[in-house]
């Protein structure tokens, strides 16, 4: 099989190419639409997930799992939101059955040995249904300096190249991947990974540290780790079901654990599913929307659970 990577459509598991297909050097798919994203929702985010500090102990709590899961066939659209990191990161997705790591340590998966598993090594487990690649630079154009990225907030991609349609308060989508009900979908950054024409460890052999939304898959791990055995700082996403919108809010931290600032804003995405309401947010923290500008401190986004609005009470004190 030829591994070069033939634009951000392209699947490992060889499904196919969306008819936006891209070449080796475009680091966003051609089909990239642009949409609004409404000054509140950039609040959540500021407010959520602060520059320089440490995410709230919420976000990392083993209860909540950061992947989705589908209650209806559902289409997905990535919407960019902002970018905390100088790295060139490269934002991928996998889809997988329920069960699909049942029984299998880390070792297993990374058959090389190099400590990090790779989507190579991902693609190769029965129950992986497609792994691809969403931006291979998910950097924004006014991101941190040496990121050079293109993107810019409110940048969407509907996997697997359909089209998105936004209205004030709903969207659709037309074509692209139909995930089915019941199957679960997960992202992935590999870290510093585009190089400007190409994505280290996908066009090439070169190892590269690859941060998955799964904590098990996650390079802090031992050998022996497991499902439901992991390390306590192999988290690195923090996701948040938005209420009462129908939007789920993803950030990334790009470096090994527990360094660096651990403030999980190094790359934030919005995922939206078709139909509005096609995954489960049961086992995901809730954030509420920020206020508009003027509501003070009464509207002031949080999470449900005591912990993080005690993080929020002491920050207002300060």
């Amino acid at each position: 099989m030829s591994w070069k990577y033939t634009g951000p459509v392209m699947l490992l598991s060889g499904i196919g190419l969306g008819s936006g297909q891209a070449s080796a050097t475009d680091p966003v798919p051609d089909s990239l639409q642009n949409v609004e994203v409404e000054g509140y929702m950039i609040d959540t985010v500021e407010r959520a997930l602060p520059e320089q500090r440490q995410v709230g102990a919420e976000f990392l709590d083993p209860q909540y799992d950061p992947n989705i899961s589908f209650t209806a066939d559902s289409q997905v659209a990535v919407t960019f939101i902002s970018e905390g990191a100088g790295y060139r990161n490269t934002l991928g997705y996998f889809s997988y059955d329920a069960g699909a790591f049942d029984g299998l340590t880390f070792g297993d998966i990374d058959l090389n040995g190099s400590g990090s598993i790779s989507a190579r090594e991902l693609e190769g487990i029965s129950g992986i249904n497609e792994v691809g690649i969403v931006f291979g630079n998910a950097s924004g154009s006014g991101g941190f300096a040496g990121s050079g990225g293109t993107l810019n907030t409110g940048d969407t991609w509907v996997i697997g190249d359909g089209s998105f349609s936004l209205t004030d308060d709903s969207w659709t989508m037309e074509g692209g991947t139909v995930f089915e009900q019941d199957t679960q979908l997960g992202f992935f950054v590999a870290a510093n990974a585009w190089t400007g024409d190409e994505i280290k460890g996908w066009d090439n052999n070169q190892e590269v540290n690859t941060y998955w939304s799964l904590d098990f898959l996650n390079p802090e791990n031992a050998a022996s780790a497991t499902l439901d055995d992991v390390s306590d700082v192999s988290r690195h996403v923090a996701m948040l079901n938005v209420e009462g919108e129908n939007q789920i809010l993803m950030g990334f931290e790009d470096l090994l654990r527990p360094y660096g600032d651990n403030d999980f804003n190094d790359a934030v995405f919005l995922v939206r599913t078709n139909p509005e309401d096609g995954f489960d947010t049961s086992n995901l923290p809730t954030v509420s929307p920020a206020p508009s500008p003027g509501l003070g401190l009464i509207g002031t986004s949080f999470l449900v659970g005591a912990g993080f609005l005690a993080t929020t009470r002491t920050r207002r004190r300060k």
